[in-house]
């Protein structure tokens, strides 16, 4: 797509590209923002209700790395304005049937990416800067709004969150669905229809669903940089230590908020030795997501050994900035595990003040 030059998009693509190859080279950042300007110019220029479906799948592909480009900034400002673009884009094609999801096709791709940044962009939101919040972001001094323009993108998100995009939910992998399930549960029992009969027994099908997922037996998903079919076995091992890290993290937001649990259990405790187990020997970077989760279950030091030993890996290979963000999430997290000396922090207002100390919203993708 970027290299066809066969429209003005394509070439959004590509200067796109050009712009996060020049953040993970770490060289060049007047000419990684040159590039960004560019590829957003293109974009705005050439956007209209008319496009085609390939037109708007290539937008779509452009809006994407645009924001992996903006989450590499430090703060990370811009980029949920990407995937709120990239819905709106969807949305507008009403007019034009979106392809099949198989069998698979570069556009399917895309699809399946905006419904895998769509999901953990969901679960920003509900975290970062919510009422329940609010006095302790007064003690504490900083401004609950957040920064005037992250405060304007966070509305228009909010707006555009709402709603679900329909139909992107079929090109997503199987297990990303069942985390964005997930990620959309009701947070306490003051939320109506939390002891409904119905709702619990979904929550346990969606327990045993987490439980009984074949990692091995399922394709790739966004995220860990191999999503076409391999038959290299270091390939695979990739995909499925993916795949697992995934599920297990899914598990243990589930237990906390379903329970509404923030203390010590036999099951979590067995989530986070496997986890960790495969951290121990990770060689690429999962989904801010996971280690987030996983990483607010460390509270020994031998376990937040691992982490650290893991981010200390990544530095030394060429990476994205993103991975400071992430390693300063747990951390945060950490500290606030060990302030509460009393054990009176509960998991979901833990969640909530790590979240909302960012003055952006964070990216967990």
């Amino acid at each position: 797509m970027a290299l066809s030059n066969q429209t003005p998009a394509s070439r959004a693509i590509l200067h796109a590209l050009l712009a996060l190859a020049s953040h993970h080279r770490g060289n060049d950042p007047v000419f990684a923002a040159q590039m960004k300007h560019s590829a957003v110019q293109i974009l705005l220029s050439t956007t209209s209700p008319d496009m085609d479906s390939c037109t708007a799948i290539e937008h779509i592909a452009a809006g994407i790395v645009l924001c992996t480009v903006d989450m590499q900034h430090s703060p990370p400002s811009c980029w949920i304005t990407h995937i709120t673009g990239t819905r709106t884009v969807i949305s507008a094609l009403s007019h034009s049937p979106l392809p099949s999801p198989s069998p698979p096709s570069p556009a399917s791709l895309i699809l399946s990416w905006v419904f895998y940044f769509d999901t953990f962009t969901r679960f920003s939101l509900r975290h970062w800067r919510t009422e329940s919040i609010r006095a302790t972001a007064m003690e504490l001094g900083f401004d609950s709004q957040g920064e005037k323009a992250c405060a304007l993108q966070y509305i228009i998100a909010k707006h555009s969150f709402a709603q679900d995009v329909k139909g992107i939910e079929a090109f997503a992998h199987p297990l990303v669905r069942m985390v964005a399930q997930v990620l959309g549960i009701r947070m306490g029992a003051e939320e109506a229809g939390w002891f409904d009969e119905a709702y619990q027994k979904g929550l346990d099908e969606l327990r045993a669903g987490l439980e009984g997922f074949d990692v091995k037996g399922h394709g790739n998903v966004p995220g860990t940089g191999s999503e076409k079919p391999s038959h290299n076995d270091h390939d695979n091992d990739h995909d499925t230590t993916h795949l697992q890290l995934l599920r297990l993290s899914a598990l243990i937001y589930l237990e906390r908020i379903s329970r509404s649990f923030s203390g010590a259990s036999p099951q979590l405790s067995a989530y986070l030795v496997t986890a960790l187990s495969l951290i121990s020997e990770l060689d690429f970077m999962p989904a801010h997501f996971t280690l987030f989760v996983i990483g607010c279950e460390a509270r020994t030091d031998e376990e937040r050994g691992v982490l650290l030993s893991f981010f200390a890996r990544m530095q030394t290979r060429p990476h994205l900035i993103s991975l400071f963000q992430a390693q300063s999430l747990v951390e945060s997290a950490w500290i606030q595990q060990d302030l509460d000396l009393e054990g009176g922090l509960g998991y979901l207002h833990k969640l909530n003040l790590v979240l909302s100390s960012r003055d952006v919203v964070p990216s967990f993708m």
